[in-house]
């Protein structure tokens, strides 16, 4: 653990990096990583499906691996990998969704138009409008918005777990 940042102390010329102590003797402030959380836990099995279980402990279904992920920037790659793998499965789904609409639209707009020709000025006007409101309606893509809960919000906006496992009460209002 050394850093760019290092000074030598007065007393016995020892090195002392950023995290240790600046006195003699130069033990570091925390002998452990800052965050401590339990690892996240999921299934996979060999095409890739994932499980979340219910619990870390939980017994890991036939034909899946557990995994663990056990740091902050392991968690923010997982969630960066899912979002992206869901994200593509939307984009795809909303392009299949557009050119299909595209293909109804070629073969029922000339019929509307043949039938707009003996149409009265409004109506015109008003299947004009439905068109226009009909084409800015067309399907989006979106963001998958993928995240593991407790490294995206903090206790008080989630509701505390309660079990016998956990032997949490709920606190009286």
């Amino acid at each position: 653990m050394t850093e760019d940042n290092t000074d030598k102390c007065s007393r016995c010329g020892q090195i002392v990096c950023i995290g240790q102590w600046p006195w003699c003797p130069h033990d570091w402030l925390r002998a452990q990583d800052a965050i401590h959380f339990d690892p996240v836990v999921y299934h996979v099995n060999a095409e890739g499906v994932i499980r979340f279980p219910g619990s870390v402990d939980a017994p890991v279904p036939p034909g899946f691996e557990k995994r663990e992920l056990r740091t902050v920037g392991e968690v923010r790659h997982f969630q960066q990998r899912i979002n992206a793998a869901e994200n593509a499965k939307i984009r795809q789904h909303v392009e299949a969704e557009c050119a299909w609409l595209e293909q109804v639209e070629a073969a029922h707009r000339s019929d509307l138009y043949q039938a707009m020709q003996h149409m009265t000025p409004a109506g015109r006007a008003f299947a004009h409008l439905a068109m226009a409101i009909h084409n800015a309606r067309r399907p989006r893509s979106a963001d998958a918005g993928f995240y593991i809960e407790p490294f995206e919000f903090d206790a008080s906006n989630r509701e505390a777990y309660r079990d016998a496992q956990t032997q949490w009460r709920s606190t009286k209002r």
